[in-house]
């Protein structure tokens, strides 16, 4: 080999090998219990982000170096898993080393994953997402460059990134039954096997939550929705029947919601209107609307099941910072985290108590290994009861 040419071969070698063990093993300086950080102490956040870009950036298929390195440090589930296909859409803009993280967790071979990357998000995100999609197979696709969303927060933009995905959903995957919405900053606290169980459990209905306006009618000012449909507000995220969303994003019934919910900003959050409002409306036929609207006052806010979050008016001692008006989350909500039945927890930062994060992981991987030896989950750890209850499971379309 030329004496050039085996240099710059070397330097390849040793390049990949540093950014690897940067990556992938923990400083001794701040190695935690369970071995896993994933952050050295003495390296900015502006040269992690960079390094960790250019890691995902070099992956080409799902049996690159890199790829195999990444999903390979935990168990890895290679069969189809559980009896019910879901649809995960992800929004994302930021932290591609949190993100390959959660998919990480949430992949399987038989679920769909769409992922919609923020229209202004950088060069380097954007080809290390892309990377990231490439590392996990078919099934992972990002929505294309030509119809990504500016997202703004607080308007109709926070509600297109999820119409969009959910139509891509539809259209290149017949295969899944529910659609879950998640973001990047989140924690999956159920396993695959899990979650189905607690779809199933949902008894056909939706997992969506709903509050009357009053308190919010200044959000809709003095609009009114055609239909005769009456406003309810809750969050964006949950978990949809594949006909509910049909009707939902591409029915032509539902068109002159759809128009009035993404008028250029007229209304005030609108993605906390769109699926709450057409959940809880019977009368529009949706799939699996709920006949008991509102819902009790125990299925809102922390007894909404679909995601764990603090909002600052719980009354609860935030112990970490607020985001938002958003706890963020640490180190100190580890062990509830663990033990509350909600699907997912929000939010979490990569560049903050990252070692909670770490512990969190290892939690999950746990889980996991024990699936793989059973071939079930653990009853004995999740109340299923806690979605067969809900008074939509039990009263719906």
């Amino acid at each position: 080999m030329p004496r050039g040419r085996a240099i710059r071969t070397c330097i390849a070698v040793a390049f990949v090998g540093a950014l690897l063990i940067l990556l992938f093993c923990p400083s001794p300086r701040i190695l935690n219990p369970h071995g896993l950080s994933f952050i050295p102490i003495g390296y900015s956040n502006d040269l992690l982000d960079k390094q960790e870009s250019q890691f995902f950036s070099a992956i080409t298929s799902t049996n690159h170096f890199n790829c195999l390195a990444f999903r390979q440090r935990f168990p890895m589930i290679t069969q189809h898993d559980g009896d019910m296909n879901v649809a995960f859409t992800m929004v994302v803009h930021k932290d591609v080393l949190q993100v390959a993280r959660l998919l990480r967790m949430i992949y399987r071979i038989n679920n769909y994953y769409c992922i919609h990357l923020d229209a202004r998000s950088s060069q380097s995100f954007r080809k290390a997402m892309d990377g990231v999609a490439k590392c996990f197979g078919s099934n992972v696709e990002l929505v294309p460059v030509e119809k990504r969303v500016a997202v703004e927060w607080g308007d109709e933009s926070v509600l297109r990134p999820q119409l969009i995905c959910a139509e891509q959903a539809l259209q290149n995957d017949p295969t899944w039954s529910y659609l879950v919405n998640i973001v990047g900053q989140e924690f999956p606290l159920k396993t695959n096997l899990e979650l189905v169980a607690a779809l199933k459990a949902l008894n056909g209905s939706n997992l969506v939550e709903a509050f009357p306006i009053d308190r919010f009618k200044d959000w809709v000012g003095n609009n009114t929705l055609p239909l005769k449909a009456t406003w309810y507000k809750g969050t964006l995220y949950g978990a949809f029947r594949r006909d509910f969303l049909h009707m939902a994003v591409r029915g032509k019934a539902m068109a002159p919601i759809r128009e009035a919910v993404l008028q250029h900003k007229v209304l005030q959050h609108p993605d906390e209107l769109f699926f709450s409002t057409l959940a809880y409306n019977p009368h529009l036929r949706l799939p699996g609307a709920c006949l008991i609207a509102p819902p009790p006052i125990t299925e809102v806010n922390l007894g909404f099941p679909a995601k764990y979050v603090e909002w600052g008016d719980y009354g609860i001692v935030c112990p970490t910072k607020y985001t938002r008006f958003v706890c963020i989350l640490g180190t100190p909500h580890v062990s509830l985290l663990r033990n509350v039945p909600h699907l997912f927890a929000n939010k979490f930062h990569a560049d903050y108590h990252p070692e909670a994060y770490d512990q969190m992981e290892e939690w999950y991987f746990e889980k996991i290994s024990k699936e793989i030896a059973s071939g079930t989950f653990a009853n004995d750890s999740f109340n299923i009861s806690v979605y067969s209850s809900r008074s939509c499971s039990r009263q719906h379309l």
